[in-house]
């Protein structure tokens, strides 16, 4: 014997069934609306990893060649006193370590006029900041307006003093005569090596 539905049971039976479809309609929405903002994310996050060609290679070196930190357990052989004193024994006494110093990346390499930067800090050099270089290069030069960067040369692998021409020099920095210029060739590339 089958019950008879009256009016209301119809009609509660009905809002029931009504509300299920549409609760499974609104999960289905926000299922989409999270599906596109995790995708919108994800190009964000790709086109600002594109884009680090509109940093100033300064600011692309800094990132790259942060130092982890190290344990205090970790023993290095040297410490960075004893570090700084090697790398000023390989340079004349005569060199101004405050002089001004622009390192310019010449290769293809991200970050290699900060790792360069960092090294010349650890020899002792107090003013040195990294930029970009925008021609080729057969050699790592060292340039200055009057010769003061030439004992920088022993630092190098392949590189040459360049008195004068400072000016001549491609960059996106602002040069001046004093200031000692010097552009890393793949010779010097410490960081693909």
């Amino acid at each position: 014997m089958k019950k008879k539905k009256n009016v209301a049971g119809i009609f509660f039976g009905s809002l029931l069934r009504a509300f299920v479809v549409i609760g499974a309609f609104v999960i289905i929405a926000l299922g989409v609306i999270i599906v596109k903002q995790v995708v919108s994310d994800g190009e964000k996050n790709r086109q600002s990893g594109s884009n680090t060609a509109t940093y100033a290679d300064g600011q692309r070196d800094e990132l790259l060649t942060a130092e982890p930190k190290k344990d205090k357990n970790e023993a290095d052989d040297k410490s960075d006193k004893d570090k700084k004193e090697d790398s000023k024994k390989t340079l004349s006494k005569d060199i101004n370590y405050d002089a001004p110093v622009i390192v310019l990346n010449g290769t293809e390499t991200p970050g290699l006029a900060g790792e360069w930067v960092n090294r010349l800090k650890e020899a002792g050099f107090t003013n040195v900041q990294p930029g970009n270089y925008f021609s080729e290069t057969t050699g790592t030069k060292v340039y200055s307006a009057d010769g003061s960067g030439a004992a920088l040369t022993a630092l190098f692998n392949d590189a040459e003093s360049v008195t004068g021409m400072i000016d001549q020099v491609e960059t996106d920095m602002p040069l001046s005569d004093g200031q000692i210029v010097i552009v890393i060739s793949n010779s010097d590339d410490v960081l693909s090596k």
